[in-house]
């Protein structure tokens, strides 16, 4: 018995993977006596995912599909990662459940509160990563809203957590929502040393955070000051012309007055789109370009008149590079599967509408 409650032991630890800010803790589950044949099944899927000899994908299949697979990890993770007490972190289950859509979804929230705080990380972490991988496949609105509501009150409700990695990491998740209604909460959390929140105001693209951002300008921090700048452009407000400009002309610094000069650049590109006469084909730009595979993200969603089937003409400067199709639009990002490629496309480039956005053909 003592040599399977040992074979048991070492089965949890494995799976257990990497124990973030743990001082030597280890689940208070021993013996094979004490764990369900399920819990037992389950963990064994954690630790071929873990070892590499499996998939994420394949072992939520064998679980059950993604309903069952995130009921039976989250079980497995309340063993290990204990309620409000210190435990080890099962980091591949955290990444199967973001892997387990809305179903997923919902444990990873459950888990983004009440835990210890690298749980909480953890939850978030993959909450900002995997759900969306999935979501921007679908065209299906209704789970793309859903999924959004769920990361929304989750991250919202992070975001006034005591840990400031937790704290980053719920902006992360408020960014990749591009939902206005996280703006006011994300501005409030701006200090002078906050560059996650001040990316995620950038992808949320809401000029009410043009003014705030420039006041953290004033901040004494380089590197901060670089990703301020960098959201300054994708922002796209010329009222934030002037501050870069007097960056770009005067500072000492190379890399700063380069950066400047760019989001400048950035700020009249979008300005030069905006100002496209009304009824003229849409103009915006690719903004992502998933490494290894035919998807791109572009600027535009819904609000704009995006639908599910529209195809774009990606350019840059005027040349042809190639052609997207829209699968999954968005409030205010489209994904779009690439059709025809003349060159790889780059974040940046021009994507052109071939008939208005809206219009059944």
């Amino acid at each position: 018995m003592m040599e399977g409650n040992m074979r048991n032991t070492c089965l949890i630890a494995l799976v257990a993977g990497l124990a973030f800010g743990c001082t030597g803790s280890r689940p208070k589950i021993t013996s094979e006596d004490q764990l369900t044949p399920a819990q037992l099944e389950t963990l064994k899927a954690l630790r071929r995912v873990n070892d590499g000899t499996s998939t994420v994908q394949k072992e939520i299949a064998g679980l059950g599909g993604p309903e069952k697979a995130a009921a039976r990890v989250a079980d497995c993770l309340k063993i290990t990662a204990g309620d409000k007490k210190p435990g080890v972190l099962l980091i591949d289950g955290m990444r199967v459940l973001g892997n387990c859509g809305l179903a997923g979804l919902r444990e990873l929230a459950g888990f983004s509160r009440g835990y210890v705080w690298q749980t909480r990380w953890q939850a978030l972490e993959a909450m900002a990563i995997h759900p969306y991988v999935e979501a921007i496949r679908r065209p299906d609105e209704k789970t793309r809203k859903t999924a959004i509501e769920i990361a929304l009150r989750a991250a919202l409700n992070a975001l006034n957590d005591g840990n400031l990695t937790v704290r980053d990491t719920a902006a992360m998740v408020l960014g990749n929502t591009r939902d206005p209604r996280a703006v006011d909460p994300l501005i409030k959390r701006l200090d002078g040393r906050c560059p996650a929140v001040a990316s995620a105001l950038g992808k949320i693209g809401d000029r009410r955070a043009t003014q705030p951002l420039l006041r953290e300008l004033k901040t004494r921090d380089r590197n901060y000051r670089l990703f301020l700048i960098w959201d300054l452009g994708k922002l796209g407000d010329p009222a934030a012309i002037p501050a870069l400009q007097r960056i770009a002309d005067t500072s000492k610094d190379g890399d700063l007055a380069a950066d400047a000069a760019k989001a400048i650049a950035q700020i009249r590109k979008t300005q030069r789109k905006r100002a496209r006469p009304p009824g003229g084909p849409l103009w915006t730009e690719v903004t992502g370009v998933r490494p290894g595979a035919k998807h791109v993200v572009i600027d535009a969603g819904t609000n704009r008149g995006v639908k599910h089937g529209d195809m774009f003409v990606i350019k840059r400067k005027n040349e042809y590079i190639g052609k997207v199709r829209v699968t999954n639009p968005w409030p205010t990002i489209s994904g779009a599967d690439i059709v025809e490629q003349k060159k790889p496309i780059k974040e940046g480039d021009d994507a052109v509408a071939e008939k208005k956005p809206g219009k059944d053909d």
